[in-house]
């Protein structure tokens, strides 16, 4: 049975709910979209209705007058977790926001800062990664409470 779902921690309901069309596509063949919840698969509902890349996560990069740059990573496993430069482990993670789920909200940056000594209206480079579960609005998203929290972000590098 192929489970949809808005929320990959959640699945809503079998396939067989949901309308002819949808169900069509769904039965054909799994979507490339298409991952694991509790042994079935599952599409997330937005993946299907919008063609936002979901494959991707973030560097930033916290200049300094006098350097070194500060290095800090957003990735999401599933939810969103800040980990320092070159760290690897979850047990290695600054902060992971509390709402836990699978998407950036605002407040997800407050989180970094809140758990690392940042510095705050500097300039900060984003490098956007081909890997990872992060999509265009969490960027857009992350950029924005950036500037809101006084920072000057500027994306760097995005394929």
């Amino acid at each position: 049975m192929i489970l949809v779902s808005r929320n990959p921690c959640r699945p809503e309901r079998p396939v067989a709910t949901l309308c002819t069309p949808l169900r069509e596509i769904l039965m054909v063949g799994y979507p490339s979209n298409t991952r694991r919840y509790r042994g079935g698969p599952f599409v997330r509902i937005s993946e299907i209705a919008s063609p936002q890349r979901h494959d991707m996560y973030f560097t930033l990069l916290f200049e300094k007058e006098e350097g070194p740059t500060e290095i800090y990573e957003l990735v999401f496993h599933p939810c969103p977790v800040w980990f320092k430069g070159g760290s690897t482990g979850l047990d290695e993670a600054v902060c992971i926001p509390s709402h836990r789920g699978p998407h950036y909200v605002m407040g997800d940056f407050r989180c970094l800062l809140d758990n690392a000594e940042i510095e705050s209206n500097r300039k900060v480079g984003i490098v956007c990664h081909d890997s990872g579960h992060g999509s265009e609005e969490d960027l857009n998203l992350l950029m924005s409470e950036m500037k809101s929290e006084g920072f000057s972000p500027q994306l760097m590098f995005r394929n």
